[in-house]
């Protein structure tokens, strides 16, 4: 083994032997030969996209690289340690310091193996593991406790609406992400994927649910569900004046029916006129009066039966002045009436 070389200059050599007794002749001269290197290092490696991770150094053979979502190719320049050293990236050849060819990109995970090979077939491979973050912020379903939303679902569609019943006074949603790497809020909460979520307290009238999704990128979609909750029925209504007299205005009255509402009357037929709930006959007979009470906050708005008022006639009476008359038995004589009622 000669030793001492240097890796690209040509040597010859003759060849003496040497024994006890000294030295014998040379040998005739050989051929030419250059030593080859063994090095089969970079001395570095750039990425377009970012900087590798950790930063570069030729003995470390293994990097991590994070790009955007909308990065979906890259290059890489190696530049080997010794200039008689090839390199392969994904099997292509590239030249010492020059840029590969673009490498396409898929989201998820891409790993690019750079081969260095030494002069004397020597070999190093180095590894570069790019991250590529899905932008995905799409469900593929969305489900609510109370039942089927307005329309089915669609993932590019992001509002629904939803009527339940009064009765109902809570649900829960159930999405699922179309990306694994996708995370959900519901109104502020996190949830996962496929479970459904924290009861949601429904409030008489419009309630908005918002379903947040977040791909890994960041990228956010918010789907939302506008549920409303119908109001309560009151209880039965019913007009508790019966009765009335002509000639005379009743205060009308009500029994049952719930809430803060007003009541109003009207009057369906018969004999009488209403104001203010104040009942005036318009003759003897019967008045049919429908009395409402409007809704509120919480109850709907309700009607009583139509409801017969009878009228009764109002009492007559006759005064008249009695004459300063003396009469003998017997004796008749004509009065005359001085005021009188009805007809």
């Amino acid at each position: 083994t000669v030793t001492g070389l240097t890796n690209g200059t040509a040597y010859v050599f003759q060849v003496a032997a040497v024994n006890a007794a000294g030295r014998g002749s040379y040998s005739s001269t050989s051929a030419s030969v250059t030593p080859k290197s063994s090095d089969s290092t970079l001395s570095n490696l750039v990425s377009s996209a970012s900087t590798l991770s950790p930063g570069f150094t030729s003995g470390n053979q293994t990097y991590t690289l994070v790009v955007t979502n909308s990065t979906s190719s890259i290059t890489l320049t190696p530049t080997t340690t010794d200039a008689g050293a090839t390199v392969k990236i994904g099997g292509i050849s590239v030249t010492s310091g020059t840029a590969s060819g673009s490498i396409s990109l898929n989201v998820g995970t891409t790993v690019i193996s750079v081969v260095v090979t030494a002069e004397n077939g020597t070999t190093r491979t180095y590894s570069v593991t790019v991250s590529r973050p899905s932008n995905d912020a799409t469900l593929t379903s969305l489900v609510a406790s109370t039942g089927a939303l307005n329309a089915t679902f669609d993932p590019t569609v992001i509002s629904y609406t939803q009527s339940v019943a009064n009765s109902v006074s809570a649900m829960t949603v159930t999405a699922v992400v179309h990306d694994s790497n996708a995370t959900i809020k519901v109104n502020g909460a996190a949830t996962s994927s496929g479970a459904a979520s924290a009861s949601i307290s429904l409030a008489i009238g419009s309630n908005t649910i918002q379903v947040e999704v977040t791909a890994q990128d960041g990228t956010k979609i918010t789907y939302t569900i506008v549920v409303t909750r119908a109001h309560a029925d009151q209880a039965t209504l019913t007009i508790s004046t019966l009765a009335a007299t002509y000639g005379q205005t009743l205060n009308l009255n009500t029994s049952g029916g719930s809430g803060s509402g007003a009541v109003t009357y009207v009057v369906s037929s018969g004999n009488c006129t209403i104001t203010s709930g104040v009942l005036t006959p318009t003759g003897a007979g019967a008045c049919v009066v429908v009395a409402t009470k409007a809704g509120d906050s919480t109850y709907n708005s309700i009607s009583s039966a139509s409801t017969t008022i009878n009228i009764d006639k109002a009492s007559r009476t006759i005064s008249f002045t009695a004459p300063a008359y003396s009469l003998a038995y017997g004796a008749q004589q004509t009065l005359s009436i001085a005021t009188h009622s009805g007809g």
